[in-house]
């Protein structure tokens, strides 16, 4: 009898290897520069637009409105210029992005627009952020809005107000409520 709860024990132990295994397939890849539909897929890429270079690995994520977006990959470098900061992003899930970007604008808001990387609706007080790296993010309906710091710091104004610091470290975090 022991026996046989031995081998049942290493039976259902490999039974659970191979279903891990199984869970833990590579991402399927992109259709290209047709907008396919694939879900957390990467490919390589070098684009060239009015904001600057990117050069690097995008990320295809599907948002819950059924659109797709491309999410730079982590570490990569955006933009040109004279001026150079690190943005940092942390969604919901707890999922960190970092980047450097290189921009001759003014304001931190101005350099992440120029780039794609957020957007937002204008207020009384400045750009209000609602979407960072294609991911939108609605207090009322959701619970969760983007809470800017700086240095690790909360900031006193809004992104459209905030000026390049060389060096510093610009984050957007999915904060709830």
């Amino acid at each position: 009898m022991k026996l046989w709860k031995t081998i049942f024990s290493l039976c259902l132990a490999l039974t659970m290897v191979l279903a891990m295994a199984a869970c833990t397939g590579t991402p399927e890849e992109t259709t290209g520069s047709t907008g396919g539909e694939t879900t957390g897929a990467t490919d390589n890429v070098t684009t060239e637009g009015t904001g600057g270079e990117t050069t690097g690995t995008t990320e295809t994520t599907e948002a819950t409105d059924g659109e797709t977006t491309e999410i730079p990959a982590d570490g990569s470098t955006l933009g040109e210029g004279q001026h150079s900061f690190t943005f940092q992003v942390t969604m919901t899930d707890g999922t960190a992005y970092n980047y450097t970007i290189q921009t001759d604008a003014e304001t931190v808001g101005q350099a992440l627009l120029d780039l794609g990387l957020i957007d937002g609706d204008q207020g009384d007080y400045g750009l209000y952020v609602t979407t960072v790296l294609g991911v939108t993010l609605d207090y009322t309906a959701d619970g969760y809005w983007w809470a800017l710091s700086e240095n690790g710091t909360d900031t006193t104004v809004g992104v459209d107000g905030l000026t390049v610091t060389d060096g510093s470290t610009y984050a957007f975090t999915a904060t709830p409520a």
